[in-house]
């Protein structure tokens, strides 16, 4: 996902995506996008600053390596600069892949366009959180009963049932002969 953010509240900055290479993976479906994104990665993407969030979604089938040219502008009109943050969903748990970004915003990169030199900030993947640890329910093992103990609990049941059922026949029979 690639998003431009609009902070100073000023439609002033366009960002452009080209020549997106996918290492032998490809483009699956329709992009999605929102605010001032147009386009699509097998040509030209183009995010313009026109509302708060601006973004642009695309699944595709990874490769070997993927590759993009991003061009900017960075015209700031003063107070919370617009920024422009790439990051990667993964498709089986539709959450960002993580990494070491701060806050945990799960961005690879962020660039905040604050003016003619704006600093890249790049964030590598995070080794020690997973998506399965920050998706996976937990439960007590004390809440889950052994299927051995079900069994012997359903059979003891079910005798005592059976018992009660057998004994109230005899009582009923003698009281119909008595």
């Amino acid at each position: 996902m690639l998003a431009l953010i609009d902070g100073d509240a000023t439609a002033n900055n366009i960002v452009t995506v080209t020549n997106a290479l996918f290492g032998g993976g490809s483009l699956v479906g329709s992009p999605t996008l929102k605010g001032g994104a147009t386009g699509s990665l097998s040509g030209i993407v183009t995010l313009t600053d026109i509302g708060s969030f601006n973004e642009y979604f695309h699944e595709f089938t990874p490769g070997s390596s993927l590759s993009f040219v991003l061009d900017f502008t960075t015209n700031f009109a003063g107070g919370t600069p617009d920024s422009v943050s790439f990051l990667l969903i993964d498709n089986s748990t539709g959450l960002p892949i993580p990494t070491l970004a701060p806050l945990g915003s799960d961005v690879l990169f962020a660039i905040d366009l604050n003016g003619p030199s704006p600093a890249v900030q790049t964030y590598g993947t995070d080794p020690q959180r997973t998506d399965f640890a920050l998706a996976a329910p937990v439960a007590s093992a004390a809440t889950v009963p052994e299927p051995g103990s079900l069994f012997l609990c359903g059979t003891v049941l079910c005798g005592v049932a059976l018992f009660s059922r057998r004994r109230t026949r005899r009582l009923s029979k003698r009281a119909l002969l008595g």
